[in-house]
C-alpha cells in the first residue's frame, strides 16, 4: 500500500508540473517572448515528469503531448495543426529529437 501511494504521489506531481508548463508557456507568449522559449519549457517539464515518475511512458507521452500543445497554440496558424513556417517545423523536428532522447 505504501508504494501505491508513493507511485500516485508521483504521478499527482507529474501533473501539475505538466500544468504549470502549460500555463508558463502560455504567460510567456503573452508577454510575446518568443515560441522558442516555450520549447525549453516543454523540454525542462518533461525531464522533471521522467525523473519525478521514474516512468520512460509517462515522459514519452508527455513529450508527445507537449510538441501537439505548442504546435497548436503557439505556431500559426494558431488552433490548427498545420505549420506554415519552415522555422517552427524545425524546431518541432529538433525539440521532438531532443525529447526523445531523454529515453
Amino acid at each position: 500500500m505504501k508504494f501505491y501511494k508513493k507511485n500516485i504521489l508521483h504521478y499527482i506531481i507529474a501533473i501539475c508540473v505538466f500544468i504549470l508548463i502549460i500555463l508558463l508557456s502560455f504567460a510567456f507568449e503573452r508577454l510575446n517572448i518568443k515560441n522558442e522559449n516555450s520549447l525549453m519549457i516543454f523540454l525542462t517539464g518533461v525531464l522533471i515528469i521522467v525523473v519525478e515518475t521514474g516512468s520512460y511512458l509517462a515522459g514519452f507521452i508527455t513529450s508527445v503531448v507537449c510538441i501537439a500543445i505548442y504546435n497548436y497554440f503557439f505556431t500559426a496558424p494558431y488552433h490548427s495543426f498545420l505549420i506554415y513556417d519552415v522555422n517552427n517545423v524545425i524546431s518541432l523536428y529538433f525539440s521532438l529529437f531532443h525529447l526523445l532522447l531523454v529515453f
